[in-house]
């Protein structure tokens, strides 16, 4: 398919594996620069690697962790916010409140810093 993005410039937050990656895949098929975002080194410069862009690791729960990221990540034409996370396993009240700040720091307030 051609969604007429060539020579365009994505950030795709949380890209290191899963959907992320994913996208970063079908962006970079489709002629994009893709910068891929996760929070584990390793993984984020695989998946870099794979869809030939660059890697950028950085944790978007804090507003420094996000202009760090945002910073490295340089001027972009596309920004997919998808980082985010759940635990299936844990029900309301199996998590503390510290559990839910940062779930909620990583799934809200950090597609409002990237």
């Amino acid at each position: 398919m051609d969604l007429q993005l060539a020579g365009k410039r994505a950030l795709v937050t949380g890209a290191s594996s899963g959907l992320g990656a994913e996208i970063a895949a079908v962006l970079a098929a489709e002629g994009v620069a893709v910068v891929v975002h996760g929070r584990d080194q390793t993984r984020t410069e695989q998946t870099a690697q794979k869809v030939r862009g660059q890697a950028v690791v950085g944790d978007l729960t804090t507003d420094v962790g996000a202009e760090a990221v945002a910073t490295q990540a340089g001027e972009v034409d596309i920004l997919v916010n998808n980082a985010g996370a759940y635990d299936p396993e844990s029900g309301w009240s199996d998590l503390n409140a510290d559990a839910w700040a940062d779930m909620y720091n990583l799934n809200v307030r950090s597609a409002r810093s990237a």
